[in-house]
């Protein structure tokens, strides 16, 4: 058996498997937007779908569906390094030999815009001129995933004496889909416990709102501030889930 059996090219096939848990299979529903598609593989066993997205590095390894059926499709997959999220114990997934570390409690997060508004206050929209404002801020928070080519997507902050002090980002949008996820939710530390968290988040939602129904995100089970922050704003934890730096083994002989 070969792993190119279970690849899947068809959009409407994999949004149709995807679409029976909307929230959790938002990053991969945002992954068949034209920008990300083709770097992304889908493979497929019934209801159940692994994703591929090659467009960072290591590639992220996204898991939807059971266990048996996820596990075995993880064996064929190439050995190496891979950013994994996924419902369940790593040890019921993975096979023997896949070394797991910084093992993450999440939570994955949903909000239903639905003609919802939000206090944007003083934050505005961002774009390519604010990229190096924005890099010169994530030097607080080396482990945000941010990239500049996030900045296709809608970005907001605010700035105070010409300094960007907060910002809120967009991960992935699939307007076909109605859904987005954001990030990149950071203050500058001197800057915190002002409402500039809110606000950067509110006008992102703002900017979202004419290309998504369903907005999510993801927080760590521990982030209790962030978390509430996030229910103030009307999201609700939608399921638990885990993060993951995993190597896979050298896979099955086919």
């Amino acid at each position: 058996m070969k792993l190119e059996n279970y690849r899947r090219r068809d959009k409407e096939a994999i949004s149709s498997i995807l679409s029976t848990d909307r929230p959790w299979a938002s990053y991969a529903l945002g992954d068949l937007s034209d920008l990300h598609f083709g770097l992304s593989r889908f493979y497929v066993n019934g209801p159940n779908l692994v994703l591929v997205y090659e467009g960072l590095q290591p590639p992220a390894l996204f898991l939807y569906g059971g266990t048996g059926a996820l596990r075995f499709i993880c064996s064929f997959l190439p050995a190496g390094d891979y950013k994994a999220s996924f419902i369940g114990e790593p040890e019921a997934i993975f096979s023997e030999g896949t070394n797991v570390v910084q093992l993450r409690r999440m939570l994955r997060m949903r909000q239903d815009l639905n003609g919802k508004t939000f206090d944007t206050g003083v934050a505005e929209e961002l774009g390519t001129k604010d990229a190096e404002a924005i890099a010169a801020l994530m030097v607080h928070y080396p482990d945000n995933s941010y990239h500049q080519d996030q900045l296709a997507y809608p970005f907001a902050g605010i700035y105070l004496d010409d300094q960007l002090v907060a910002c809120a980002g967009t991960h992935v949008v699939n307007a076909d889909e109605r859904v987005a996820c954001i990030g990149n939710v950071v203050v500058h530390p001197e800057y915190r416990r002002r409402g500039f968290a809110q606000q950067v988040i509110g006008k992102v939602l703002t900017l979202l709102a004419d290309q998504a129904d369903l907005v999510t995100l993801n927080v760590t089970v521990k982030n209790k501030e962030a978390v509430e922050l996030y229910q103030r704003l009307g999201f609700s934890t939608h399921c638990r889930f885990n993060e993951a730096d995993i190597t896979l083994p050298e896979p099955v002989e086919e």
